[in-house]
C-alpha cells in the first residue's frame, strides 16, 4: 500500500511539473494540486485497505483449509485494484517526465543567447534537468523493484479462467516473474 501512496504521489508530482513548466510563477493553483494530492491518498487508502484485508483473509483461509467460495470472487477486484493503484500510475509518471524532458528541450531552443534573463532561464533549466533526472531515476528504481512483485501477486490472485486477455497477462507476467532465462508461459 506505501509503494501505491507513494508512486501515484509521484505521478501527481510528475504531472504538475509538467503542466507548469513553461510557467514563471511558483506554482498558479497550490491549493487545487493539494486537494489532488490528498485525493489520491484517500482513494489509494480506501482501494488498497480492502485488498490488503482480502489477501490476509485468502491466505488464513489456504493455510487453515477453510472452505469459503465468496472469497474467490475478490480476485477481479484484486487485478483491478493492482491495475489502477500500481501500473496506470507509473505509466503517467514515465509519460509525465517524458514530457518534461521534452518540453524542456523545446524551451532550451527557444532561449536567446544575448537575452537579459539567460542567467535566470539557464539556472531554472538546469534544475529541472536535475529534478527529472531524479524522478527518471526513482520511477526506473520502482519499475525494476515493484513490477515483477505486483506482476506475480497479479497472477497468484487471479483466475486463469477471467477472459482471454487476461488469461494472457497473466501468464505473460507470471513467465516474466519466475524466471529471466525461460520465454513466457502463457496460461490455457
Amino acid at each position: 500500500m506505501l509503494a501505491n501512496i507513494t508512486i501515484s504521489t509521484l505521478a501527481i508530482i510528475a504531472v504538475i511539473r509538467f503542466v507548469n513548466i513553461e510557467v514563471f510563477d511558483r506554482v498558479r493553483n497550490l491549493k487545487g494540486y493539494i486537494i489532488a494530492l490528498i485525493v489520491v491518498w484517500l482513494l489509494q487508502c480506501g482501494v488498497s485497505v480492502p485488498n490488503g484485508i482480502w489477501n490476509t483473509v485468502l491466505a488464513t483461509t489456504k493455510t487453515c483449509s477453510i472452505p469459503f467460495e465468496n472469497l474467490n470472487r475478490t480476485k477481479e477486484y484484486t487485478l483491478i485494484v493492482r491495475v489502477l493503484c500500481f501500473f496506470v500510475p507509473l505509466v503517467v509518471m514515465w509519460l509525465s517526465n517524458v514530457g518534461v524532458v521534452i518540453k524542456m528541450r523545446a524551451s532550451s531552443l527557444k532561449v536567446q543567447p544575448f537575452s537579459a534573463h539567460i542567467n535566470y532561464a539557464m539556472q531554472r533549466h538546469r534544475r529541472h534537468r536535475r529534478v527529472t533526472l531524479t524522478c527518471l531515476f526513482l520511477a526506473l528504481v520502482f519499475t525494476i523493484n515493484l513490477t515483477p512483485f505486483e506482476a506475480s501477486l497479479i497472477v497468484i490472485h487471479v483466475d486463469s479462467g477471467l477472459t482471454t486477455g487476461t488469461s494472457l497477462l497473466c501468464g505473460f507476467l507470471k513467465g516474466w516473474t519466475t524466471s529471466t532465462r525461460r520465454p513466457p508461459v502463457f496460461l490455457k
